[in-house]
């Protein structure tokens, strides 16, 4: 079986989605019942942590799923919160797929441009410049600024302010 090679682009702090197809030689849909996948993403094949006294692996593994089995379709996900901590640059990722039959075979792989996102904000339980002294905002609030100064204990917001507006 032929690897699939394709580059991919990923923002950190999206959530990342890409479907492959495999097919058998004749371009027909290759019927993947009863295979599961398995994908890692790494800086380079052979990544290891340097401040690891055992030089461990630094892998991020990454989600598959069957999509479509009968027309050969499967899919690998990178939750943007798992994805967040990537370092802005080029990675390398590899897609095995264990057959029905017990065989690992490689079917995709390729180079991964990894973008900093900057528009996605995680934690929603401190308020850093905003919102009323003393609550939290609500995951649909976006605050920018603020203005009402708080006071030490009033809550976990550092400037104060009042909420200006909603996504």
């Amino acid at each position: 079986m032929a690897v699939y090679v394709a580059n991919l682009e990923l923002t950190t702090g999206c959530d990342f989605y890409q479907e492959f197809y495999l097919t058998n030689p004749d371009l027909s849909p290759m019927d993947i019942s009863g295979c599961s996948f398995q994908a890692a993403l790494q800086k380079h094949p052979g990544a290891v942590d340097a401040n690891s006294e055992n030089s461990d692996r630094v892998t991020n593994k990454l989600t598959t799923n069957v999509v479509d089995a009968s027309n050969g379709i499967y899919a690998v996900t990178f939750p943007a919160k798992e994805n967040n901590a990537l370092e802005e640059g080029k990675y390398v990722y590899q897609v095995i797929m264990l057959d029905d039959n017990g065989r690992f075979s490689p079917v995709a792989d390729g180079l991964v441009f990894v973008e900093k996102g900057f528009g996605v904000i995680f934690d929603q339980e401190n308020i850093i410049d905003g919102g009323t002294p003393g609550t939290q905002p609500s995951p649909d609030e976006l605050i920018i600024d603020g203005g009402t100064p708080t006071t030490l204990g009033s809550g976990p917001d550092i400037d104060g302010g009042y909420v200006l507006g909603y996504i």
